[in-house]
């Protein structure tokens, strides 16, 4: 896969998200230049982004709507 920019990875109930991210990141992150963020952060700099972007004031409306967008990038 040449053109993928990002790859969504769901780990099993019971395996830890922080070794998962070890273990890609040990054996393909400086070989394929990969950033590994779980899904939180990502939604946050998502959120961040926003906000930022279109400045938005921090009120419910906005959070909510931020919020729902977020969700699209799933859990």
């Amino acid at each position: 896969m040449r053109d993928a920019d990002a790859f969504l990875v769901k780990v099993q109930p019971g395996v830890a998200p922080a070794a998962v991210q070890k273990l890609i990141d040990g054996q393909y992150g400086v070989r394929r230049r990969l950033t590994i963020q779980p899904n939180a952060a990502v939604k946050a700099q998502a959120v961040a982004g926003a906000t930022q972007a279109f400045d938005l004031p921090d009120d419910d409306y906005s959070v909510t709507l931020i919020e729902r967008l977020a969700a699209h990038t799933g859990p």
